[in-house]
């Protein structure tokens, strides 16, 4: 699979893990500001009906061998909460990040690894972390994908 297409699939699959904890989501949005300002969202979730929190995520699908880049990750996720003035930001990776707790910390922001993905979607579930995790890439890849729709944004102006 082509890079932009496993991302494509990666993204569609937060947004129904996001969906079925019933919060609103979507994913590709591309915020706008005057005429030439933009911004590309990954993913974003609503909470809430009357005081709504407003939550972005950078979805980051890392093949096996290759390690996250937090510090890109960050920036890009960083820039998105200042353009677009949302609540919170999350990195969202399907691999397995050591010392996720002091990752968070350090960066200042909440990290869903494939730990977490697996423990969201599964509860609870027998099985070793790994077996976990490969489900998910599992799911992930088996996720419907349409080029011609899939890559679309969804234009919305601040």
């Amino acid at each position: 699979m082509m890079n932009t297409e496993i991302g494509a699939r990666f993204e569609k699959y937060v947004v129904g893990l996001l969906r079925r904890q019933g919060l609103a989501a979507e994913r590709n949005l591309l915020y706008h500001k005057g005429k030439k300002r933009t911004c590309q969202v990954d993913v974003e979730s609503r909470s809430g009906i009357i005081f709504s929190h407003r939550t972005i995520y950078e979805c980051k699908y890392i093949c096996v061998g290759n390690s996250l880049d937090f510090n890109r990750a960050y920036i890009q996720l960083g820039e998105a909460l200042l353009f677009t003035g949302y609540d919170d930001g999350v990195i969202v990776t399907n691999s397995i990040v050591s010392d996720r707790e002091k990752k968070e910390r350090h960066y200042g922001m909440r990290i869903f690894d494939g730990a977490f993905l697996a423990e969201l979607r599964f509860g609870q579930a027998e099985g070793s972390l790994d077996f976990l995790v490969m489900r998910i890439d599992s799911e992930i890849r088996r996720t419907p994908y349409n080029p011609d729709i899939d890559h679309l944004f969804r234009h919305k102006y601040l």
